[in-house]
């Protein structure tokens, strides 16, 4: 069942860790199939280099019930689901820890589009959550951190479509996709252009604060540029 969506799984996860994308067992990867109502996922506490098609998780999306695989759901499908429920243009998502853009996210900052790589692949800057409250972190975590997440990455309504990544405050880095290679694309793509923005705030040696954004006409002709409307 779903064997297709499988090997796409297994051979993402494979990817995230060929390109340096993950690290400590943190990198999932889900594909959801809206018309059956399943969700493809990564298992827990396994490498991502290890990953077979064989290992990954069917579930249920309405009663978190698994359908095939042997390992543990990891709970950040309660995550991910919640993603799901309240972004219905996406159907793959990615959480993983790359470094450059992990940072970031430890720092509690958005990514600002500093130059024109960022521009062609983002289009805006990359955004980040806010804290959760204590009684977030007391009742529902998981829950209450994915619609953080959702409620973050729709902050602006072009966002899902046009940047499709958010940094989850002190966590880690979230990608999502209306396919899982749209959704790769964009961890990779996150990890170089949160690369550049870190050597650059170093070269502007302005603390905290950051450096200054690009300029918007500039960023909106090389976005629309290389991704034109269909």
């Amino acid at each position: 069942m779903h064997e297709k969506l499988r090997r796409q799984v297994s051979d993402i996860c494979n990817t995230l860790d060929r390109r340096g994308l993950c690290d400590f067992r943190r990198g999932i990867v889900s594909v959801y199939d809206r018309k059956c109502g399943v969700i493809l996922i990564k298992p827990d506490r396994m490498s991502c280099s290890e990953i077979t098609p064989i290992d990954i998780l069917a579930v249920t999306d309405d009663d978190r019930g698994l359908i095939d695989g042997e390992g543990a759901l990891p709970e950040e499908f309660e995550i991910h689901m919640e993603i799901y429920r309240r972004i219905g243009s996406i159907n793959a998502i990615i959480s993983s820890n790359p470094v450059y853009a992990t940072s970031f996210a430890q720092t509690g900052r958005a990514i600002k589009p500093y130059g024109t790589t960022h521009a062609e692949y983002f289009g805006d800057l990359i955004p980040c959550t806010r804290k959760l409250s204590p009684n977030e972190l007391s009742s529902d975590y998981l829950g209450s951190y994915g619609r953080i997440l959702a409620d973050t990455l729709t902050e602006n309504p072009d966002w899902p479509q046009k940047v499709g990544a958010v940094l989850g405050f002190s966590d880690e880095v979230y990608t999502v996709g209306r396919t899982a290679e749209e959704a790769l694309g964009r961890m990779t793509a996150i990890e170089g252009v949160a690369k550049l923005a870190y050597y650059t705030e170093m070269l502007m040696k302005n603390g905290a604060s950051g450096g200054t954004r690009m300029q918007e006409d500039l960023l909106r002709m090389r976005y629309e540029r290389e991704n034109p409307v269909d």
